[in-house]
């Protein structure tokens, strides 16, 4: 399982943060406790220690594999970005290390995952209730899927555990 989540400022409640984990509780004790390498952050966050208070963790989504925490994580930037939200992130995983907000190009492409995740699995349950198991080639012919999809069918079914 794996939480996607803001820090949000005390002060004026704005969300400064987006991220994601598997463990939330290790995780805000990481950023409260100034280990990152992200200096604009911890400048933040130490600005509000001085004053007395922490950032707020919200939990905006709990979902259960990490493919699908990172697609989340992006369209929660995303979302806050177009808010005009003060974000601190570096996306390292979807942009190298510079400090950028996904392009319209990622999105859709988190988006089209999502999409196709979807799909897979609604064929994988489709064959399980009707012949109580899953065959991968009988989910890519379902999709009308050519061979070239196959590793995307394995990879979810996989961490589904189908």
């Amino acid at each position: 399982m794996y939480v996607v989540y803001a820090l949000v400022d005390p002060t004026n409640n704005k969300v400064r943060y987006v991220g994601m984990t598997s463990d939330v509780y290790t995780r805000f004790v990481q950023h409260i406790s100034l280990t990152s390498n992200n200096r604009e952050k911890n400048q933040w966050i130490d600005s509000l220690k001085i004053q007395g208070i922490i950032p707020i963790l919200q939990t905006l989504e709990i979902v259960y594999t990490l493919s699908d925490a990172r697609i989340r994580e992006v369209y929660w930037i995303n979302h806050y970005t177009h808010l005009g939200m003060p974000l601190t992130n570096i996306i390292q995983y979807c942009t190298g290390s510079r400090k950028e907000t996904p392009s319209t190009q990622e999105l859709k492409k988190a988006q089209t995952n999502e999409e196709e995740r979807a799909a897979i699995l609604g064929a994988a349950r489709a064959q399980l209730k009707q012949n109580g198991k899953v065959i991968r080639t009988h989910v890519r012919d379902a999709l009308g899927w050519n061979n070239a999809n196959f590793p995307k069918i394995k990879q979810v079914l996989d961490e589904e555990g189908l």
